[in-house]
């Protein structure tokens, strides 16, 4: 009499899945866990290469305020790419380009170059406040008498997202612009 009792309870609809539907419920469930632990990852990657660009940023901007507080005439020859000019001999002044740590640089080179232009004709510019004439040649050299100091910085290193670039520029002036 049991077994006529459980099979009579089986035909009003208390079946269980068919394994049709488990297998199918089992895909269904790891295409979404597939996803979602691409996601995962996809966001890990991010993380990282948002670290390594604010982490250039930050250094491109320490850069430029070091360079604020330092003596305004002396500027361009301590970081330029002219060594022999530096202020206290050659290879004294920090120069035109900089690592920066945990960055590495394309080609063993350091990750940071500082471009400083004192061409006038190129940048169609004033720098040195004379009034003259911007696009003669005679007049694009102004070295030793720049009032106004355009600055570019430029980090460049391969990370996680492979080659990255980023450019920071400004202008410092002198005190009596």
């Amino acid at each position: 009499m049991d077994r006529m009792c459980l099979t009579a309870a089986t035909k009003k609809g208390e079946q269980g899945f068919t394994l049709i539907e488990i297998m199918i419920a089992s895909a269904i469930l790891a295409t979404g866990l597939m996803a979602l632990a691409a996601s995962v990852l996809y966001a890990q990657r991010l993380n990282i290469v948002a670290s390594e660009t604010h982490q250039a940023v930050q250094a491109a901007r320490s850069l430029v305020e070091n360079m604020r507080g330092q003596d305004f005439r002396n500027l361009y020859i301590r970081f330029n790419e002219d060594p022999l000019d530096d202020p206290n001999g050659m290879d004294t002044a920090p120069g035109n380009t900089f690592a920066i740590d945990g960055l590495a640089g394309l080609g063993g080179l350091d990750a940071g170059v500082i471009t400083l232009d004192l061409d006038e004709t190129a940048l169609e510019t004033d720098l040195n406040g004379d009034g003259d004439e911007i696009d003669t040649i005679e007049n694009s050299d102004v070295e030793s008498t720049y009032q106004l100091l355009p600055i570019t910085v430029n980090i460049t290193w391969r990370g996680q997202a492979g080659r990255r670039t980023i450019r920071i520029s400004t202008r410092l002036s002198s005190e009596t612009l």
